[in-house]
Order: C-alpha cells, then structure tokens, then sequence
C-alpha cells in the first residue's frame, strides 16, 4: 500500500490541512463553537419520523437523547450484510475507526447512485445517505436500498440547498452538511462519499488499518476520468493528474465540521468564516453574497497524523448532468498517454489494473 505521512506533532503543535497554513486551534475551535451555536438555536422546527425516512431537528439540550440518536440504535441489532469486516472480530467495535459510517450525499444521482452504493458495501457496515432536491428517482431508489440494507439510513432534508443567494440559513450548503453529520455520534468515525465515484472497497477497507488512534485522519485521493468517443481521458490539473483529497476523508466525526465560504464562477474562495471578521472584510462579504456561489469550507481539528494512500477509487465527476457540459472545457489526456507519462505513479500511488481500459469501460456499463 502507498502511503505517505503529512505531519507529526508529539505536542500537538498544529496543522489545518483544510485552512490556511496560519490557522491555530484557538481560532478552528472557536469557528466550531460558534457553528455549533449557530445550528442548534436555529434549525428548532421538525422532529418526525416517516415511514421510510427521517426528518429531524437538532436538541440543542442533548442530541444524543432524539429521536435519530435512537433510530440509529435500533439500527444496530439488524442483520448486516456481508464484507471484509466480517473477517476481524475489532470492526463489529461501533467505535472502531474500522466501522465507520459512510456518509453519502445525494442530490440527482440516478445515473451513478447503484453502481457506487454497491461498489461501497463491502467496506462499510452502516451509513447515512442524506439527500435534498431530488427529482429524478435518486430517492425512490435510496428508500430501497435502505430497505434492502437496514444499516443505512435515509435521511431527507426538508429545505431546498441554494448555491446563489440562498433565502436563509437552512437553504446554504454548510448548514444542510451539519445537519445531516448530526445523525451520527462524535465519537465514531466518518468517511464521505459522492455518488460520482466508484471504489476498489478491497483497498478502502485495507486503508482503515491506518488509523491508530483518535489524533489520525486519512485524505483519499481521486483522479478524474471520462469517455470521449469510447476513449478514455485522464484530466489534467496544473499541479498534475491526482487531486490529493480533503473533500473525502476519514476522522472521527468530532473533529470535522463546516463552515460557509463563497466561491467566485473562476473557482476562487472569497472569504471563509467570518467569525474574527473585522466590520470593512464583513461589509465586502456581504456586498458579494449575491454575486458569488454560497459554499461549504470543510475544517479539521489539529492532527497528530494525517496519511495520503493509494487511489481506491475511480471518479467520474462528469457523468452528473450539471456538469456534463463543462468536460469539453477542461485539459485532458488518453488514458495510454498517462499511463506512459506517469510510470513514476504506477504501482506506487495507482494499482495498474485500475486503468485498465476495459475494466473502466465496464465500470460506465453499470451507469443508469
């Protein structure tokens, strides 16, 4: 296995993988505070449970104590389906970073939800998939595998999520993230997942080995691939061909959060928590509210260890059809290209039979 280690501090000595470099604990815990804040006085408006699916508001008293803590319970005592866990009695731990919760999110995925919910079932035991604005059969299909699998739950959020201008809180990225994050416990392990990527769940569950304690996070990897005219491309980014992660990582859920920014058309970030704002950078902020696409900042805790491993899994970030008419727009490269050009990769960061050309082409078979 590939792995390379970031960062070590014996004394804790800070890192925010995800922030600026200048970020300290003092402020990325503050920021987390006041999110936590923020939430929990703001989002008291439903607690029900349907048939099918949950919907649920944050006890700002103890969230532990609602009705999802005790849905998420009962959940436990089903049978589970099968998968490399069942061969090392430590995942049945719920606590074990080897039992982590999958973290799915969902909004128009019935192109690629069944290939990838079924790509990720043998390296995960349970998961929560979260979902907004679906209208393309994305949640008929969710309710059933839920069914089908009893240890993910659907979870459907009752406001519209907004990127342009959203009318409140509860319709801005970041806060329907830590809505759904809210259904699982702060002290298990989470790892999310988007249903544009299918994964080698033999080499993600041998990832999990990694962890060894609370203080230890894991970025995976993705490269981004596309069929033109049956051939295959690799794209290209200034800084090479692997986006090293960040959006896709495994921690304890306590040590993760969001925060909002904005995010120009050109793809830069505007401005992140506005918690130590002064009034002038908080008055440029809201005069480019509305011209600007409302995001999520995804924040870490300060980490003892944070590894980088092999690529486990293939991402296909133009299938979704928001995004289809922007793969002609990027830089790409075929596939034989790459593969003769990055010799240095191969076997080291990518397994070579994961650009296996007719194995990926089987993989877009299984595309709705």
């Amino acid at each position: 296995m590939y792995l390379r280690e970031y960062y070590r501090s014996k004394n804790g000595g800070g890192v925010n993988a995800l922030n600026n470099a200048d970020s300290n604990q003092t402020q990325t815990q503050d920021s987390k505070q006041n999110l936590e804040s923020n939430t929990k006085d703001s989002i008291k408006i439903i607690e029900s449970t349907q048939k099918d699916s949950i919907k649920f508001t944050l006890d700002s008293k103890n969230p532990q104590t609602t009705i999802a803590a005790q849905f998420i319970e009962s959940k436990r005592n089903h049978k589970l389906h099968n998968g490399y866990f069942d061969f090392d009695p430590a995942a049945k731990n719920p606590k074990s970073p080897l039992n982590p919760w999958a973290w799915v999110r969902v909004k128009n995925e019935i192109h690629t939800i069944k290939a990838c919910l079924e790509s990720i079932l043998p390296a995960f035991q349970r998961g929560v998939i979260g979902y907004n604005d679906c209208d393309d059969g994305s949640e008929e299909f969710i309710l059933d595998f839920c069914r089908k699998y009893p240890s993910f739950i659907p979870i459907k959020y009752p406001y519209s999520v907004t990127l342009k201008d959203p009318p409140t809180m509860q319709n801005k990225l970041y806060f329907y993230l830590t809505y759904i994050e809210k259904f699982i416990p702060e002290d298990e392990w989470i790892l999310k997942i988007d249903c544009d990527h299918i994964h080698d769940a033999a080499k993600l569950y041998k990832s999990f080995y990694l962890i060894h304690d609370h203080q230890s996070c894991i970025f995976y990897g993705r490269i981004h691939i596309h069929k033109f005219d049956n051939e295959l491309y690799i794209q290209k980014y200034d800084n090479g061909f692997i986006i090293e992660g960040g959006d896709q990582l495994l921690i304890q859920r306590k040590h993760w959060w969001h925060i909002e920014d904005l995010v120009s058309d050109k793809g830069e970030v505007v401005a992140m928590s506005k918690d130590k704002w002064k009034k002038s950078e908080l008055d440029d902020f809201l005069a480019k509210e509305k011209m600007y696409k409302n995001q999520e900042f995804g924040m870490i805790a300060n980490m003892d260890f944070i590894y980088y491993t092999e690529i486990n899994n293939w991402h296909f970030p133009y299938i979704k059809d928001f995004r289809a008419n922007k793969a002609s727009e990027q830089e790409w490269v075929k596939l034989d290209d790459f593969i003769e050009s990055n010799k240095d990769l191969i076997n080291t960061r990518i397994d070579s039979k994961m650009l296996d050309k007719d194995y990926i082409l089987s993989l877009y078979n299984r595309f709705a």
